[in-house]
């Protein structure tokens, strides 16, 4: 629950009794408790307590009893079916073409199917997204398949975006190989360059 819907949820409900709404630590104890509860859930909880006579003394109890109340009317809100269009992922992956800086950000969507337009907030969908184009043409907006194998990282380094992975970055040609520690056997340069008398004294590698 927001901050903004937490304050409207008190003033809800504090004046139906005549008091005050709760500042300091009563307050943010009550917020705590209720952080995860929906947005949505709010007016009902507001109207579970005001139905009452008096005004509970532990109200962060009775609000979280009121949010039971609402997720046993409102199953489906709850458990909600499987998203076949973001495959429960809730989230598109999306990256965007920054025309003045002339590079690409990554940002995501929640799935306009099964995720709730809160706040107002009206979010494209993945195909507008992708219909968008740049000045020249080019696609503006690249939305990545939610079964993507890799996940958001490969689909960036895949495409050559530079936002999640270095762009450019060569991932075809192995890595030397570090040596770690002291290496024991002779290097034979370096023994070609010794002076003959001082070769003589060298101990033959195997020896060592």
């Amino acid at each position: 629950m927001t901050p903004e819907t937490f304050s409207a949820m008190l003033l809800e409900i504090y004046p139906c009794f005549g008091r005050q709404t709760p500042a300091g630590d009563v307050r943010a104890v009550i917020e705590r408790k209720l952080r995860d509860v929906p947005d949505e859930a709010w007016r009902y909880m507001a109207d579970q307590i005001c139905s009452r006579d008096d005004l509970p003394r532990n109200m962060a109890k009775a609000l979280l009893d009121a949010w039971g109340a609402w997720k046993s009317a409102n199953p489906d809100r709850i458990v909600r079916e499987y998203c076949p269009h973001c495959r429960d992922k809730a989230v598109f992956h999306c990256w965007a073409w920054d025309e003045r800086k002339a590079c690409w950000h990554t940002f995501a969507i929640p799935c306009p199917y099964c995720q709730a337009q809160g706040g107002g907030r009206i979010h494209p969908s993945p195909a507008e997204l992708g219909a968008r184009k740049t000045q020249d043409g080019r696609p503006a907006a690249l939305v990545m398949p939610p079964d993507y194998p890799g996940g958001p990282v490969a689909f960036d380094r895949d495409k050559r975006l530079g936002c999640l992975w270095p762009a450019g970055l060569d991932t075809g040609t192995p890595r030397p190989q570090m040596r770690v520690g002291v290496d024991m056997q002779q290097d034979a340069r370096r023994l070609r360059h010794l002076p003959a008398a001082e070769r003589q004294d060298a101990a033959p590698a195997e020896n060592w």
